[in-house]
C-alpha cells in the first residue's frame, strides 16, 4: 500500500521549505481486514522507534541526497465532545452498539456520568480500549458541556507503552436524542469531533524519500527479525553503587539504621522480606497512566499499605531511623534501581523513583458537644467538651488543642496540625487536619507516620447522628503514601532493598549545619540594600552602632537559642523558627532610646524582604541556597490582656519607675465606667513614654463582674517598643479575686512583640545579619 497508495507531499504552512507527507490518511484507509490487531501493534511500535530515534528513512543513494525522517505526534484518538443535560448518545465500537440515556437534569450530574460511562466501555468490549477522560468545561450561556476523550490501543510489554488504537476499533459517537443545540449569540451543538494520530514522512528542500522505510517494514534490518536481547530484566549483573551514584547522599542517613540493632532487625527480617515478596508477586496495585504522545507508559504503586503488614514489634527509634532513609531516598528524586537493568527486550534503562507524601490526611467534621475516641497504637484516648460553646467560630479551639496535647504525649508523639476549618449553616465544622511522625532534627523534616500510630476517630458521644438532613458526625482517614514509579515497565527496585538492607559503604559524614560564606560579599541587587538609609541612620548614632555591634552581635554568635518547628505542607516540609525576641530582652544592651528606636526601624525594614544569609551559604543537606528572614515586624506589638474589677488598684512597672492607680472608696461606678477611666488612665500614662497604646474592651464576664481590656503597645512610628518600657502590672487593693473568693484573679498577661529568625528544611543561617548589624554596608573586616 505504502509503494502504490502514498499520498503527494505538502509543505508545512509554517516552514515552506518543510515538505510532508501525511501517512496518517493512509493508515486510517486500511481495512479491518488486512492486519491483525497484533500485526498492527508491532507495525506501530516499529514507527515509534524509528521516531523516537530521529532514524533516517531513507537512502542517500542520490548526489542532492537531503535526510527524511518521519514523525509521531499524538498516537491518541482524540474526540472533543459537546452534550447537553439531557442528549443521549449512540457509541458504536467495531460491531458493537451502546446507549447512554442521561437520568438527571443537572448538567453538574449528567455530564461526570456520561465521563464515566465512557471511560466503562474498556470494559464492555473483548479487546483492549484503554479510555482516557479530560476534565470537562461548561458553558452557562448555552447549558452545555465540552471535554475531551483519548482512546488507545492495549499496553505492549515489548515496547513499555499503550498502542495506536486499530482504525477499524476507533469508537464512532453519535447524538441519539435529547438535546441537540442551545445558546443565543454563542450557539453549541451536540457531537462530537476527532482528530486520529499525527504520522508525516517529512524532508527539508525535497520530497520525502523513504525507501528504507519501506525496507524496514518488509524485511527489517539485514533481513533478519531477531529481537535485541537485554542484559536483564530484573536482576542487575553487577548491583553496585558507582561512586558518583547521587544516592550516596543518603549514606549517612542510612548507616544511622545500620548502627542500630532494632532498625537492622526491623529491615532485614521484616520490610525486605515484605517488599521482596511482593515485587515478585505483585502485590501493589499499580496504576498506569500516559505520560506522553508517544503512548508512553507510567506505572506508580503505593508501597505504603504494606508498611501495615509489618508483623514483629519495632520501637519508635527503628521506625524513625527507617522513615528518615525513605524521606532522603525520594527527597533526592535518586533512582532506585541499578542502571544496568534494562526495560524487557530492549538495552534501555528506566529510572525507579520514590515519591513520598508522609503525612496522614483527616477531615473530621464534629458539633459543639460531640465526643470522641481516637484510638493510637491500641490505647484509646477521650474527649469530652467541658463547656459546650454556642458560637459556631470557636467550639473546635478546645478540641484542637486536646490533639495537639495528645500529640506531644510520649507514648504517641505525633504532630497535629489543623489546616482548614469550613463552616456549615446546619452547625457543624469540619476540620481538616495533618498528622505527621516524628521531627527528624538531623535532615529538618516530619517523617513518615508509624503505621502502628495511625490515629483512629470515632464519634462516641453528644451530637453524632442527628438524621433529619444533618450530616453525621465522622472522620475519614487517609493513609500517607509511599509511590513507587518507573516508565515502560513495573518498577523494579532492587537497588533500594540493598541500601535499605546494607547500607552503602565508605558513608559520608553527617553534614555540617554551620556553613559560613567564602566571600562575605553583599551584590549590589541585593535586596537588603533597600534598608541602607535605615542602616546608615544606625551608623551614625553611636549608641546604635556600638550597641548592635559589641553587645548585640557577640550575644547572637554564642546565645543558646530557643527553636521551634513546623510542618508547611503535607510533604512534612519543616519552617524552623529561632526566637529573637529572649535576645532582645536581655537587660542593657541598647542603652538609650534613640539607639533602640533606630536599630528597630533598621530591623523592620531588614524583615520586609532583606535575606540574612550570604547566597554561597548552601544547604548542607540539600545543596543549594535557602534564605533566612527575620518575620514582618512593621506594627509587631505588644500585646496585654488585662483582667480587671471595679474597685481594683494597680502598679505598673516601666522604665524602673513605679505608677500607681487607685479608687476612691466612695467612687460606685458601674465596671463598665470603672475599666473605661482605667483604660484611659493608662494610655494616658503610657503617652508619656512616647509608646502607642491601641485599646480594645471592656468586655465584662456577667458572671464574675470582671472587666477585660486589650492593648497593643508600640513604639515611635508602629516600631518595637524598647525592652524597659514593656510594662509589668500588678493588682495591689480593692477586689483582686482568686484565694477563696471564687472568682477569677485580676491580673495582666504581657507577651512581647514576637520577633524570629525563619528559614525552612534547616536551621536558619544569619551570617550576613551579623555582618549587616556589626559593619553595615561596607565590607566585613
Amino acid at each position: 500500500m505504502f509503494r502504490v497508495a502514498t499520498p503527494p507531499a505538502k509543505a508545512n504552512t509554517s516552514d515552506p521549505r518543510h515538505l510532508e507527507i501525511d501517512l496518517a490518511s493512509l493508515l486510517r484507509s486500511i481495512p479491518s481486514s488486512a492486519i491483525s490487531t497484533s500485526a498492527w501493534h508491532a507495525f506501530t511500535a516499529e514507527m515509534i522507534c524509528l521516531a523516537q530515534r530521529s532514524c533516517e528513512v531513507g537512502y542517500n543513494n542520490v548526489a542532492t541526497y537531503q535526510p527524511s525522517f518521519i514523525n509521531v505526534g499524538k498516537i491518541a484518538a482524540i474526540y472533543r465532545i459537546c452534550t447537553f443535560a439531557d442528549t443521549k448518545w449512540r457509541v458504536t465500537v467495531y460491531d458493537m452498539e451502546f446507549i447512554y440515556s442521561p437520568t438527571s437534569g443537572s448538567l453538574d450530574v449528567t455530564t461526570p456520568a456520561f465521563q464515566r460511562w465512557i471511560e466503562e466501555l474498556s470494559g464492555k468490549v473483548p479487546f483492549e480500549l484503554i479510555v482516557r477522560v479530560g476534565s470537562w468545561d461548561g458553558t452557562v450561556i448555552s447549558d452545555a458541556a465540552s471535554f475531551e476523550v483519548k482512546f488507545y490501543g492495549g499496553y505492549d510489554t515489548v515496547t513499555g507503552r499503550y498502542t495506536m488504537l486499530h482504525p477499524a476499533l476507533v469508537p464512532v459517537f453519535e447524538v441519539a436524542g435529547g438535546t441537540e443545540s442551545g445558546g443565543v449569540d454563542n450557539i453549541q451543538y451536540a457531537g462530537a469531533n476527532y482528530t486520529m494520530w499525527d504520522i508525516k514522512l517529512w524532508s527539508i528542500g525535497q520530497t520525502p524519500r523513504y525507501d528504507k522505510f519501506l525496507d524496514l517494514l518488509e524485511i527489517g534490518l539485514g533481513g533478519t527479525a531477531t529481537t535485541p536481547t537485554p542484559s536483564s530484566t530484573v536482576v542487575s549483573p553487577t548491583q553496585e553503587i558507582s561512586s558518583t551514584d547521587p544516592c550516596r547522599k543518603c549514606s549517612w542517613v542510612l548507616a544511622r539504621c545500620q548502627n542500630d540493632s532494632e532498625c537492622v532487625s526491623l529491615t532485614r527480617d521484616s520490610l525486605i522480606l515484605l517488599l521482596t515478596s511482593t515485587q515478585s508477586s505483585l502485590q501493589t496495585p499499580m496504576k498506569t497512566t500516559v505520560v506522553d504522545d508517544y503512548g508512553t507508559t507510567a506505572f506508580r504503586g503505593d508501597l505504603y499499605p504494606l508498611m501495615v503488614s509489618l508483623n514483629r514489634a519495632y520501637s519508635s527509634k527503628a521506625w524513625d531511623l527507617l522513615a528518615g532513609e525513605f524521606f532522603c531516598l525520594a527527597n533526592g528524586s535518586y533512582d532506585m534501581e541499578y542502571s544496568d537493568v534494562y526495560v524487557d527486550n530492549t538495552m534501555e534503562h528506566m529510572p525507579t523513583k520514590l515519591e513520598l507524601v508522609p503525612s496522614v490526611k483527616v477531615e473530621l467534621r464534629t458539633y459543639g458537644n460531640t465526643e470522641w475516641d481516637v484510638q493510637i497504637n491500641g490505647v484509646v484516648f477521650s474527649y469530652k467538651p467541658i463547656q459546650v460553646s454556642t458560637s459556631s467560630t470557636d467550639y473546635t479551639l478546645p478540641f484542637q488543642n486536646w490533639l495537639r496535647a495528645l500529640g506531644s504525649d510520649d507514648s504517641v508523639k505525633l504532630e497535629f496540625q489543623v489546616v482548614n476549618r469550613v463552616f456549615s449553616n446546619l452547625g457543624a465544622i469540619t476540620l481538616s487536619i495533618r498528622v505527621f511522625g516524628s521531627f527528624d532534627q538531623d535532615q529538618y523534616q516530619y517523617l513518615m507516620v508509624n503505621p502502628t500510630k495511625i490515629p483512629q476517630f470515632s464519634a462516641v458521644g453528644g451530637l453524632v447522628d442527628i438524621g433529619d438532613g444533618f450530616p453525621r458526625a465522622e472522620a475519614n482517614v487517609t493513609l500517607p503514601s509511599m509511590v513507587i514509579s518507573s516508565t515502560r515497565q513495573k518498577p523494579q527496585y532492587t537497588k533500594m532493598l540493598k541500601m535499605l538492607s546494607d547500607g552503602i559503604d565508605n558513608s559520608i559524614p553527617v553534614p555540617t549545619t554551620t556553613p559560613t560564606s567564602i566571600s562575605r560579599s553583599i551584590l549590589s541587587d541585593d535586596t537588603c540594600r533597600q534598608c541602607q538609609d535605615d542602616i546608615a541612620l544606625c551608623r551614625d548614632d553611636t549608641d546604635c552602632v556600638e550597641s548592635s555591634r559589641d553587645r548585640l552581635v557577640p550575644l547572637l554568635r554564642e546565645y543558646g537559642w530557643t527553636q521551634s518547628t513546623s510542618a508547611e505542607n503535607e510533604y512534612g516540609s519543616a519552617r524552623v523558627s529561632l526566637n529573637l525576641t529572649q535576645v532582645l530582652l536581655t537587660p542593657d544592651i541598647f542603652l538609650s532610646r534613640q539607639g533602640w528606636d533606630l536599630f528597630a526601624a533598621e530591623l523592620t525594614c531588614l524583615s520586609i524582604s532583606c535575606d540574612l544569609e550570604y547566597g554561597d551559604v548552601a544547604s548542607p543537606l540539600l545543596g543549594f541556597h535557602i534564605p533566612t528572614f527575620v518575620n514582618n515586624i512593621f506594627g509587631a506589638s505588644v500585646v496585654i490582656s488585662l483582667r480587671t474589677y471595679a474597685d481594683t488598684a494597680w502598679n505598673i512597672h516601666v522604665n524602673n519607675e513605679l505608677l500607681s492607680y487607685t479608687i476612691d472608696t466612695s467612687d460606685t461606678r458601674p465596671i463598665y465606667d470603672a475599666a473605661m477611666a482605667l483604660r484611659e488612665w493608662i494610655a494616658s500614662q503610657l503617652l508619656a513614654y512616647d509608646l502607642l497604646a491601641t485599646m480594645y474592651g471592656p468586655e465584662i464576664d456577667s458572671v464574675s463582674g470582671a472587666a477585660i481590656l486589650r492593648m497593643y503597645l508600640s513604639g515611635y512610628n508602629m516600631y518595637l517598643a524598647p525592652p524597659w518600657l514593656i510594662p509589668r502590672f500588678e493588682a495591689v487593693g480593692g477586689v483582686t479575686g482568686g484565694a477563696d473568693t471564687g472568682l477569677p484573679v485580676a491580673e495582666a498577661n504581657v507577651k512581647p512583640w514576637e520577633i524570629s529568625l525563619i528559614s525552612h528544611s534547616q536551621k536558619p543561617q544569619y551570617g550576613k545579619f551579623l555582618d549587616l548589624l556589626a559593619f553595615g554596608l561596607g565590607t566585613p573586616t
